[in-house]
């Protein structure tokens, strides 16, 4: 069941099993995260996740926290910080909680079996099979 939209079109969805997945407006579809905790606390701590997929990142815990960091500072700058506060305040999150754990988590979550996939109508009647999103 779709529950929300991202700015581009992509849309996420609560799946039976209560893990969260991901359909991209471009085709790609991943699963998220194991339950809604982890999708908020990867929302507000990994403001925009699909920079956290880089595999060759997560070699060590202290390559994966440097990396977290970075790309946490770089998308603070083209956000609005006061909102994120409210929202992290709101859903009980820390926003300055170690990266490692959450993005550990959610790589897991992207290589969980059997993988979360969408099959796209087309307008000519045809269907496009998703592809993977994450890590690859």
């Amino acid at each position: 069941m779709a529950f929300a939209r991202d700015g581009s079109g992509g849309e996420y969805h609560l799946l039976e099993d209560g893990s969260i997945g991901y359909y991209s407006s471009e085709g790609e579809a991943g699963h998220l995260a194991e339950n809604m905790d982890d999708f908020f606390s990867l929302l507000v701590s990994c403001i925009c996740w699909k920079d956290y997929c880089d595999a060759n990142q997560y070699v060590d815990s202290k390559t994966l926290e440097g990396y977290g960091q970075k790309q946490r500072s770089v998308n603070l700058e083209d956000i609005d910080v006061d909102s994120l506060r409210q929202i992290s305040d709101a859903f009980g999150i820390a926003t300055d909680k170690e990266l490692v754990p959450i993005s550990e988590r959610f790589r897991k979550a992207t290589q969980r079996q059997p993988l979360y996939q969408c099959v796209f109508h087309e307008d000519d009647g045809s269907l496009t099979e998703s592809y993977g999103l994450m890590f690859e």
